[in-house]
């Protein structure tokens, strides 16, 4: 696996000079879930008591204003005085400070409670583990393409670690519990292509600290509590912009289930007839983007609300966030610091991969087949499993693809990687004159096709699949071992295989999918879309979509896939990434200017064919 990429944002100035901002609105959905373990009645009890939590959050953006809102409490930024508003709405009052006074309130609201004894250390025996880590899966959130990135943190108690009046010399090590944390992350592609995404990853590094005005208290207290444990998480969780569409929580207590079970057998408990040896999470947090717009925001929607009164910051915090009550510390817990562990992985959210490793040409790179090795298929058929048990076929395909390596769920040499995709559902031969097409998989990923000029020699292989990574998806990946040079367009491939490609791709989803042409070099190059889906009679007789709007959609699969490979090719770094978002969001003003907001259809597909077309002389 390549290394794991991030995206950062530093400062807030990064942000500001952005350029002019779209409106968004981002709404999400909060869901709390007892775990399996409690009773039916009891976890019907807890249900009722977690309704009265917030179950929404709102996220809005106009012009330089930035409204967040969950439950009772909002928040107000101006991006340009660089002030913040928070406002009570249960009190009905507001406080306006600057964001350089936002930590000094904080810090003075918890004093009292950081000052007690034993804070800012780990009680003795107990030890915290945290780790983050990408697990390569994808999903889609209101149908934006998402992956997950995964941060655990464990806590285990030994007890040789503990003074020897608690009684537990001699017994062994314990897990208290885990919790995991899942991010799902809009991928670079998707950002890139949408206004409200954009605007949010341009925003998403300074929310932590000036649009949730609950961040530095979080931060604080963690540092207070945990010392520099968790420092190094929270920064990576600060500095990816890209934006979070779910996140949920899992927490996990084999040790409290066990006690709570022992509980349970005694007496008539209100644990008795719990599931207490599941291995589901105790409890579950879900939090899931419901709506996305960047549609314009009423500006009465970012501004406080007509009767609330303005009251001074210390006052605010002490109705709105009055300080929470811990009990005492155990005069053991603050005898000295424990002997507590962090451990961090330096895996974060996956944004891009680097492009695999080249490997050199083959001999026979960008000469053509001999026509004695291609007699056979003259005659062969009927279908593709026929032809897979022909001698000649093993020969055809390694004469047919470039010395490359392809992604098919793994990497692998792209010859193998085309033998598993011939391998799937066959389908019938076609013999036309002097060229034979062979194909397999229609309908599924991955799907693939072979077409093979008997007479020139040539051999352009296809291969539709949906992706793990980062990037656009589905791909079609066209290649050839006797072809050189870049190929942008599909007119600069024989005539005859572009028409046998149109054919195939109509019956398979490639008809709009990023698609990316390897040479015999192993260079890949994007293979933008010059068709009209309008002009196709093919199409048009296989899909009964709208033809402009697969048009655009092509147009927008274009431009994902040469900023996704001009991301690999350029180190896929945070630096990379950084300048690729300022171009785009350039870009993106300038488009929205053009064709507005939202963006007329015919406008915005003109807008990106110029926009590929500019980024291919580039």
């Amino acid at each position: 696996m390549s290394p794991c990429v991030r995206v950062r944002t530093v400062f807030l100035v990064l942000a500001l000079a952005a350029g002019a901002r779209a409106d968004v609105t981002l709404r999400s959905r909060v869901t709390i879930k007892p775990g399996a373990q409690f009773p039916a009645a009891l976890r019907e009890q807890m249900t009722k008591a977690l309704a009265a939590l917030p179950t929404e959050s709102v996220f809005m953006v106009k012009g330089g204003l930035v409204w967040t809102s969950s439950g009772a409490q909002a928040s107000l930024l101006d991006l340009n005085t660089l002030k913040l508003t928070t406002i009570d709405q249960t009190h009905k009052q507001y406080a306006v400070m600057a964001l350089s006074d936002l930590t000094d309130a904080m810090n003075r609201q918890l004093a009292p409670l950081l000052g007690k004894p034993g804070m800012g250390t780990m009680p003795r025996g107990l030890a915290m583990q945290v780790a983050s880590s990408a697990t390569g899966k994808t999903d889609t959130v209101l149908n934006v393409p998402v992956v997950e990135t995964v941060v655990t943190i464990t806590a285990t108690l030994d007890p040789a670690g503990l003074p020897p009046s608690a009684g537990a010399a001699g017994m062994p090590p314990m897990s208290l519990g885990r919790i995991e944390l899942h991010f799902w992350r809009a991928t670079p592609p998707a950002i890139l292509q949408s206004p409200a995404l954009l605007e949010l990853a341009r925003l998403h590094g300074a929310a932590w600290t000036t649009v949730n005005p609950a961040g530095p208290m979080f931060s604080t207290l963690v540092q207070k509590v945990f010392g520099t444990q968790f420092r190094d998480v929270l920064t990576k969780l600060q500095s990816d912009t890209a934006p979070v569409l779910r996140m949920q929580l899992d927490a996990y207590s084999p040790f409290l289930a066990s006690m709570m079970k022992a509980q349970a057998g005694r007496g008539r408990s209100p644990l008795a007839g719990g599931d207490w040896d599941s291995p589901d999470p105790l409890i579950s947090v879900n939090s899931e983007a419901v709506e996305l717009s960047g549609d314009p925001v009423d500006a009465a929607r970012v501004a406080v609300p007509d009767g609330f009164q303005e009251v001074s910051l210390d006052a605010y915090m002490k109705a709105a966030y009055p300080a929470p009550k811990l009990p005492a510390l155990a005069a053991s817990a603050a005898a000295g610091r424990g002997a507590g562990s962090a451990r961090s992985s330096a895996a974060g959210p996956r944004l891009g991969q680097p492009a695999p490793p080249r490997l050199p040409p083959a001999p026979n790179a960008g000469q053509p087949i001999p026509a004695a090795q291609l007699a056979w298929l003259a005659g062969a058929g009927p279908d593709t499993a026929a032809v897979r048990a022909n001698p000649g076929y093993p020969s055809l395909l390694h004469e047919a693809a470039p010395a490359a390596i392809y992604h098919l769920g793994r990497d692998m040499p792209i010859l193998d990687a085309f033998q598993r995709t011939l391998a799937g559902a066959p389908e019938a031969v076609r013999t036309d004159g002097g060229e034979t097409v062979i194909s397999a998989g229609a309908g599924h990923f991955p799907a693939g096709m072979l077409w093979v000029d008997r007479e020139g020699g040539t051999a352009i292989g296809a291969i539709l699949f949906q992706p793990g990574n980062d990037g656009p998806a589905p791909t079609v990946t066209l290649f050839s071992n006797q072809i050189s040079g870049a190929i942008h367009r599909l007119n600069q491939l024989p005539p005859a295989f572009a028409a046998k490609f149109e054919s195939w791709s109509v019956r398979t989803p490639a008809f709009r999918s990023a698609t990316y042409f390897i040479n015999a070099q192993g260079e890949k190059t994007v293979v933008v879309h010059d068709e009209d889906y309008c002009q196709l009679p093919a199409w048009r007789q296989q899909h009964k979509t709208d033809c402009a709007a697969a048009n655009l959609a092509a147009a927008r699969a274009d431009h994902a896939a040469i900023i996704y490979v001009e991301f690999q090719q350029q180190g896929a770094t945070a630096d990379v990434m950084r300048g690729l978002v300022a171009k785009e969001a350039e870009w993106q003003t300038a488009m929205r200017s053009q064709c507005g907001t939202p963006a007329a259809a015919d406008c915005e597909l003109r807008a990106t064919r110029d926009r590929v077309s500019q980024l291919l002389r580039h």
